[in-house]
């Protein structure tokens, strides 16, 4: 190999150097002169001219000491993986971003103080649950509207339908003198009425006759502000209603 040739003459030059200085110091006693690498013939000194340990590596050129380099080894091993460190500091709050646009104005909302608009539908529950102690004897409840009717209820304005009523076991469906109101077209779970007019629909009763609608006023009064659902009884004992009721505005 070209650095093993290299490292022999250099060993080979050194020798040589030593044995001239040698016998020029045993012939005269002095060193008369300095003998250079130019004075040594190449392969004159071979490595058996040189004592074990007398070159050392800082003695080599750096090229030829890169070219004694021996190959790499193989990786070690990946090291065990190392603990979490500390939760780094919270960083500073960014700048307040940009302000957005105003939205649309939203529609107006109704007001209890204002009657109902025109077209539209307000529902709600009426009813009641009595002991009857006594026979015969009547009974009602008033209901007051959210918000005013747009139009004043007298009595012809109330009806009562009982076509959707259900009896638990025992129970008596009730009657009602407003049932051929064929304008009550709703159910106890989907009320409707007509305009102008309010519809209360019976979803279940017992001992209850003659279920109707009337104003909340004396005689032929009307008021837009609620109504009143009155019925008979047939006999003493437990009474009573559950209905839904519509109003829609003209």
């Amino acid at each position: 190999m070209k650095g093993e040739n290299r490292v022999r003459k250099t060993f080979a030059a050194l020798a040589a150097l030593a044995l001239v200085l040698a016998i020029t110091a045993t012939a005269s006693g002095t060193v008369r002169g300095l003998i250079t690498g130019r004075d040594i013939k190449d392969g004159s000194v071979t490595s058996a001219d040189l004592a074990n340990g007398t070159i050392r590596s800082a003695d080599l050129s750096t090229t030829l000491r890169s070219t004694l380099r021996g190959p790499a080894g193989p990786a070690g091993a990946a090291g065990a993986r190392g603990a979490t460190g500390a939760t780094g500091a919270t960083g500073s709050t960014g700048s307040t971003g940009a302000k957005g646009d105003k939205g649309d104005k939203g529609d107006k909302g109704d007001s209890a103080l204002t009657a109902v608009p025109s077209g539209q539908t307000i529902r709600g529950a009426v009813g009641g649950d009595f002991d009857a102690s006594a026979f015969p004897s009547d009974w009602g409840s008033e209901v007051t509207l959210p918000m005013p009717a747009a139009n004043a209820l007298a009595d012809g304005d109330v009806a009562v339908d009982v076509a959707g009523q259900q009896q638990g076991s025992g129970q008596t469906p009730a009657t009602s003198s407003d049932a051929g109101d064929a304008a009550c077209t709703g159910t106890p779970a989907a009320p409707t009425a007509p305009a102008g007019k309010v519809c209360i629909y019976v979803s279940g009763a017992d001992n209850a006759l003659n279920a109707h609608g009337v104003s909340v006023l004396f005689g032929t009064g009307a008021s837009p502000y609620g109504f009143k659902l009155v019925w008979d009884v047939a006999h003493t004992g437990d009474t009573f209603i559950d209905a839904t009721w519509a109003y829609k505005a003209p």
